[in-house]
């Protein structure tokens, strides 16, 4: 397990820490690859996101136009 110091920098109006190749290689990501970042717990989790396989998604594109009139009614 790779344990670094680092420190929150600003980037623009937003902050960034910057991840070194021991770290990003550890957690099998490159540059590049797509993330999500939550907070937990007063943690903050990085995980590598992982695409929906095409028919998780083709089924739920079958349901919300099955159900459209439904999902409208219920969001009002």
């Amino acid at each position: 397990m790779s344990i670094v110091h680092k420190t929150v920098q600003r980037v623009g109006n937003s902050s960034g820490v910057v991840l070194p190749p021991e770290i990003l290689k550890e957690a099998g990501l490159e540059r590049g690859d797509e993330i999500i970042v939550r907070a937990e717990r007063g943690q903050i989790i990085i995980s590598p996101r992982v695409p929906l396989r095409e028919e998780v998604l083709t089924a739920a594109e079958t349901v919300i136009a099955r159900y459209d009139d439904v999902f409208r009614r219920l969001a009002q």
